[in-house]
């Protein structure tokens, strides 16, 4: 049985306060020097502000929660990413160039998510999430997803 619009809208809620936890802890992370975790929860966060504004657009009657949305909305990381991210580009007003370039960055970010929490061999090389490089990338993020995150608090007032 699906979810009615109300409860949507209790799921958007929940999604976004989860978000913010999130973020919080990322950036105890991120004070600490845990990099690579620090990006991983951004990530994390990313992914559930991207399923907030798909649930809002239900619960809002702007779409239905057919069997393709619901993967979208509870399985589909990239998805909920490229959701996140149309969101801010629209919040930040980009242009159309500025958003295809986005659109093309939510496979590497999904990859960055993994790479804040394991350690791999690329390149001929081992990688961790502690790795220098990663520090540039955890603060970006987190930062874009914080942008993001405020961008729908103002939906909370429309209870």
């Amino acid at each position: 049985m699906k979810p009615s619009k109300n409860e949507c809208f209790t799921g958007f809620k929940l999604s976004l306060e989860n978000s913010k936890n999130f973020i919080d802890d990322a950036k105890l992370l991120l004070k600490t020097g845990s990099y690579g975790h620090s990006l991983g929860l951004s990530m994390l966060a990313m992914e559930e502000c991207g399923k907030a504004i798909l649930l809002l657009g239900v619960s809002n009657g702007i779409t239905e929660l057919d069997k393709e949305l619901t993967n979208f909305i509870f399985k589909n990381h990239i998805a909920k990413i490229v959701t996140s991210l149309y969101n801010l580009a629209l919040y930040e007003n980009y242009s159309k160039d500025e958003i295809e370039y986005i659109k093309s960055l939510a496979t590497k970010l999904d990859l960055s998510k993994q790479r804040g929490f394991y350690v791999d061999y690329i390149n001929k090389k081992w990688v961790t999430p502690q790795d220098d490089d990663v520090i540039k990338i955890a603060k970006y993020n987190l930062n874009y997803t914080e942008k993001i995150y405020d961008s729908l608090l103002p939906f909370l007032a429309h209870e």
